[in-house]
C-alpha cells in the first residue's frame, strides 16, 4: 500500500464531463455513457470529480480534452481541473477495491487542510491504477 504524498498539478486540465444523476452511486453508468459518445477511447485520460454540496455528493465522469475538442459537440459540460497542490494516494487493482475510495479520501482529509471549494479527483491512470487527489489549501 502506498502512502499519501503531495503532488503539484502545474497546468489547468480541461475536461469534458457528464454529471452522474445519483452521485457516485451511478458513476459506472455515467462513465459508460461518456465513453459511448467518444469516437475512440485510445489514448484517453479519464477522471472522476466529486464535491460535497449540501448533504449530497455531486459527481462527474470526465475525459481530458484532446486538441481543440468542443465539449458541447458531445453533449458534455466543460470543467477545468485547476492547477495547484493536491495530496494523493493510489489504489492498485481499483476495480476490485472501489469501496476503498471514500476511506482513502477520508484518510487524506484527516491529515490535511482540504479546499472544499474544489473537486476531489479520481484519476484513472490505467486499468490497474487509480490515483486519488484532494486539493490542499
Amino acid at each position: 500500500m502506498k502512502t499519501p504524498m503531495r503532488y503539484f498539478v502545474d497546468v489547468d486540465v480541461k475536461l469534458m464531463c457528464l454529471k452522474s444523476p445519483d452521485g457516485p452511486i451511478s458513476a459506472g453508468k455515467t462513465f459508460d455513457k461518456l465513453e459511448s459518445k467518444l469516437p475512440s477511447l485510445k489514448g484517453r485520460r479519464f477522471y472522476g470529480l466529486s464535491k460535497l454540496e449540501g448533504d449530497n455528493i455531486t459527481y462527474f465522469a470526465c475525459v481530458k480534452v484532446q486538441g481543440e475538442e468542443d465539449a458541447s459537440k458531445f453533449g458534455f459540460q466543460e470543467i477545468v481541473l485547476p492547477k495547484g497542490e493536491y495530496e494523493r494516494e493510489a489504489i492498485m487493482d481499483w476495480e476490485d477495491h472501489i469501496d476503498q475510495i471514500p476511506e482513502k479520501f477520508d484518510k487524506i482529509e484527516s491529515k490535511n487542510l482540504v479546499d472544499h471549494q474544489k473537486f476531489y479527483v479520481e484519476y484513472y491512470r490505467s486499468q490497474k491504477e487509480l490515483i486519488l487527489m484532494a486539493p490542499i489549501k
